[in-house]
């Protein structure tokens, strides 16, 4: 039974409906738990958000957050700040989705001409919209923008980035000699991905050219820890193949979220390129010395649980005798899988009590 007529319907909801900024800031999160792997992700994520929420401008962008099924205290943080109106979109997933499941979702529902993506443990420095923005708008074909410079990266696909102006030939090769890259953002960089910090001389021999156009210039390689998207290059990537794996796996390439992304802009015709500025880094998965000097140097205000600042990598005699064992083909394989078989016990009993507690 109906009584009365819905105020908003027909000609008086006209004006009502909200429309969305130029940019949907979107961000997928999954921390479970705080043992092991997540024992410190919980304070990476809010280094993550705050710094999101403090250095982008709320008149250019809406942000949005994609919880894929994160333990309650994840959840009771993030609906705080929706609560606040820091969160302009909040999502809850009752079960993880994946990751391609989690981008096809949040692809879908980006009603921006533009999309930030990020993973949440990636801290945004000021301007890093700002400056993303004047890279897309200034290079018609390019289809996704990093605000991260890695030539880690550019070593995997170093002579299609080289080629990359002959490619697109809106993007002008700029003469100036390429001064402007960093060190510093091939060691941050290597340091928090756990890659080897040897392969940083290697690294640090490779040159790199630099592309500019109307006098605002950009670096031929990508990153996809975050990016930013235009709306034909969404529309090229939507949607993502999905199964019941958990992330992309390397052994199935149809599946692999970075092959299928990487392929489809490319044949698209759409460049992948980099800010001329590290705006955004990625922080890994333990409180470090970075992350808290990047907390206090932009003042981001909240307490962290971490119970000590990891400086650098340390190990016990017993441990280190414990890794000869591991280097062993088949006798090494055996703790990875108590480990993945602990990992999936605990979560299973998670996913149980919210079960019971929702019934």
């Amino acid at each position: 039974m109906r009584v009365g007529k819905n105020p908003y319907k027909g000609i008086n909801g006209e004006g009502k409906a909200y429309v969305g900024k130029k940019v949907t800031v979107a961000m997928l999160t999954f921390i479970p738990n705080f043992l092991g792997y997540y024992r410190e992700r919980f304070d990476l994520l809010k280094l993550s958000i705050e710094s999101l929420i403090k250095h982008t401008d709320s008149a250019l962008a809406d942000i949005l957050v994609l919880d894929n099924g994160s333990c309650t205290e994840v959840r009771a943080y993030l609906q705080h700040l929706h609560d606040q109106g820091n969160i302009v979109f909040y999502v809850q997933s009752k079960y993880n989705l994946g990751y391609n499941g989690g981008l096809n979702w949040i692809y879908s529902a980006c009603q921006s001409p533009y999309l930030s993506y990020s993973d949440d443990d990636v801290f945004f420095h000021p301007g890093w919209l700002e400056k993303a923005m004047e890279v897309h708008e200034n290079f018609p074909s390019i289809g996704m923008v990093s605000c991260g410079p890695s030539k880690l990266k550019l070593s995997e696909h170093h002579e299609y980035s080289k080629a990359l102006a002959e490619k697109y030939p809106d993007l002008v090769t700029s003469k100036r000699s390429p001064e402007s890259w960093k060190e510093e953002w091939d060691q941050l960089f290597l340091k928090s991905v756990g890659s080897d910090i040897s392969e940083f001389p290697k690294l640090n021999e490779l040159e790199i050219p630099v592309l500019e156009s109307n006098q605002v210039c950009c670096f031929p390689v990508s990153t996809h820890f975050h990016y930013v998207l235009s709306r034909e290059a969404i529309e090229l990537l939507y949607p993502f193949p999905v199964g019941d794996l958990m992330s992309s796996n390397i052994k199935n390439p149809e599946f692999n979220m970075l092959l299928v992304f990487d392929k489809v802009l490319d044949d698209g015709g759409l460049a992948k390129v980099t800010t001329c500025g590290m705006y955004t880094e990625h922080l890994g998965n333990v409180w470090s010395e970075r992350a808290q000097l990047l907390k206090e140097q932009y003042q981001l205000h909240f307490e962290i649980s971490a119970k000590e600042i990891h400086v650098k990598a340390s190990s016990t005699w017993m441990q280190r005798i414990a890794f000869k064992f591991m280097n062993i083909p088949v006798i090494g394989k055996i703790p990875y899988r108590i480990y993945e078989a602990m990992f999936d016990l605990i979560n299973a009993k998670n996913q149980f009590d919210r079960n019971k507690s929702t019934k």
